[in-house]
């Protein structure tokens, strides 16, 4: 794999597992969960869709720095975005227990950029991707 294949792949890995995050809230809009995935996921794509744009010209050396100075906050803007949309009724357990982890692996590399290797290994936050395609997310949480 080039170093460029190799950095998207870690990009797109991280993007995938971060990219989900969020604690529903807002108005008195309801959404059906359908509507839910359908409007998280759409945030998530342009947001990756933001992050591959600039992984375009990051070198391999750069990355530590790049998903601390744009991956990390794009996906905190992401997060902000999702907390918006009211959860369905009945899924508050399911989404927060992914959000929860998904959080806690943002602060695990923010207090410590090393922790990159555990992205490679797929540990930045486990079990993320497998729960947030059972709910039935396409985008976000997605590492592919």
């Amino acid at each position: 794999m080039g170093n460029r294949a190799g950095l998207l792949c870690v990009v797109a890995a991280l993007a995938g597992g971060l990219l989900i995050a969020g604690c529903g809230g807002g108005d008195d809009e309801t959404l059906t969960k359908e509507e839910y995935i359908q409007r998280a996921d759409q945030i998530c794509q342009e947001g990756n869709d933001e992050i591959e744009a600039a992984a375009e010209d990051v070198e391999l050396q750069d990355l530590t720095k790049f998903i601390t100075e744009t991956v990390v906050p794009k996906t905190e803007e992401q997060i902000a975005k999702i907390r918006e949309l009211p959860i369905p009724e009945g899924d508050e357990q399911t989404l927060n227990s992914i959000y929860d982890r998904v959080e806690e692996a943002i602060q695990k590399f923010k207090d410590d950029p090393g922790s990159l290797a555990d992205l490679a290994s797929g540990n930045i936050a486990p079990g993320v991707e497998e729960d947030s395609r059972a709910y039935g997310f396409k985008v976000c949480g997605s590492g592919t």
